[in-house]
């Protein structure tokens, strides 16, 4: 390839030549991964729509940070400036329901956050929304040891452990964990009829 019409496409393994438009061999989008455009088209296989998709046209975004989207099991973000992601999750901070805590792609806990305030289940063990981790929250995940919890099972592991208690211990006596959302309120409570906070 070369010349200024010259653009990158990305797919899987395929049986044409190399940099062909139609089928030849590419790189592929792994889960959890991140991809920086540049000023280059660059294009992806969508297997539901059998098409190819234009990523650069995508953008702006619709989340908080219009120059990154998450799409097709990773991040896509139109260059690294001003994209910043504390945890390395591979989330970026403003679209991150745990900014400083990982609860990525590769994580368990991916970006659960069950009671809707913008505050992933991974750094969030506030149970009953008064927007501090206190001694009822502890007498509701002693209730839930051992069991099947979504929100007590901080870890994602399908059940609650001694590894969600770590987390839990941790945010005692403090309010639950940094959220990148604009709309994460510790105190939402849906239940009651608050607007939820959904994590893009």
């Amino acid at each position: 390839p070369g010349g200024g019409d010259e653009a990158l496409y990305l797919f899987g393994p395929g049986t044409g030549p190399r940099c062909s438009r139609s089928g030849g061999d590419g790189l592929v989008i792994r889960a959890g991964s991140k991809v920086v455009l540049g000023d280059e088209d660059v294009y992806v296989k969508d297997n539901t729509l059998g098409t190819f998709v234009r990523l650069n046209s995508l953008f702006p975004g619709p989340g908080p940070n219009p120059n990154c989207i998450t799409r097709y099991g990773g991040t896509i973000c139109l260059s690294d400036v001003g994209v910043v992601d504390t945890d390395t999750d591979l989330v970026p901070n403003a679209e991150d329901n745990c900014r400083v805590d990982p609860n990525g792609p590769y994580e368990g806990s991916v970006r659960v956050d069950s009671d809707f305030d913008g505050i992933g289940n991974q750094c969030d063990p506030d149970y009953d929304q008064s927007g501090g981790v206190t001694v009822a929250d502890f007498a509701y995940f002693l209730s839930k040891f051992g069991g099947k919890d979504l929100a007590a099972d901080h870890d994602g592991s399908g059940s609650v452990t001694v590894a969600d208690f770590a987390i839990f211990f941790r945010f005692f006596g403090k309010p639950p964990g940094l959220s990148g959302l604009a709309c994460a309120n510790p105190t939402i409570k849906t239940n009651l009829g608050d607007a939820p906070c959904i994590t893009p």
